[in-house]
């Protein structure tokens, strides 16, 4: 209602579709509440955009359809094992209010095909075939990141400040939380793009010390506090997958 800018623009849209409707083609496409806000704006508005097609939810299969076919252009299979998990992965998902349609499938899509080359990369699957079929163990690695994904900032860190003893290692991790949200909030009233510089990091320590939990969880806090652009990319890789068996490999 305060945006005087675009007020204007959308006057200036309303002439334009009167004066040169007969020479000038006008599509607005958007959400339906926010569509009949916008018509609200003006009464004038419905009357100069008298077609209105409305676009109705996919339903299963048709959602199903759009998965295989996404798969097939992007040169995927999936296996039979995992079809049934893929289409009650498909099924729970529709019945969330902010649910995608097509978008959902194509985020859904793209999250397993990271699971499935992590795996190739950990298992040192070789066949190509194998490197480019989906299976049921990434339909559920993919459902369990999920699940993770929905927790929030607040939640591991209240998993980090949880575990035993680590003292110096939260603070560090609170310092960095602290400092990128000063220098994000500074970067955001200067209108530059925020960069956190570089985040390689060496957890040394004997075994048991907790090692691997620590560097998965600044994985998911870096990512949430958005040091990390997508938390997604925040790949676990074992040692025997990066180095060689032999001199030469």
């Amino acid at each position: 209602d305060n945006d005087e800018f675009g007020k204007e623009a959308f006057n200036t849209l309303l002439t334009r579709a009167e004066n040169y409707r007969d020479r000038l083609m006008i599509i607005m496409a958007g959400y339906e509440e926010q569509m009949r806000q916008l018509l609200a704006v003006n009464e004038g508005m419905e009357r100069r955009f008298p077609h209105k097609l409305h676009f109705e939810n996919y339903n299963e299969d048709e959602l199903m359809e759009i998965f295989d076919s996404m798969l097939n252009k992007r040169h995927y299979s999936l296996h039979h094992d995992a079809v049934n998990a893929v289409k009650r992965l498909i099924k729970s998902k529709m019945s969330r209010n902010n649910f995608g349609n097509a978008g959902e499938i194509r985020n859904m899509l793209e999250g397993m095909i990271q699971k499935l080359a992590v795996r190739a990369l950990n298992q040192k699957i070789e066949q190509s075939e194998d490197r480019r079929t989906i299976r049921r163990i990434d339909v559920e690695e993919y459902i369990g990141y999920e699940t993770e994904n929905e927790k929030t900032l607040d939640d591991y860190l209240d998993e980090l400040n949880n575990l035993t003893g680590m003292e110096t290692v939260k603070k560090h991790i609170m310092d960095e939380i602290k400092s990128s949200k000063i220098a994000q909030e500074r970067a955001r009233r200067a209108g530059v793009a925020y960069s956190p510089g570089s985040l390689h990091m060496l957890l040394v320590g004997n075994a048991g010390t907790g090692k691997t939990t620590v560097a998965r969880l600044i994985g998911k806090i870096y990512g949430k506090a958005g040091l990390i652009k997508n938390e997604d990319i925040f790949v676990e890789i074992r040692r025997e997958s990066l180095v060689a068996g032999y001199m030469g490999q």
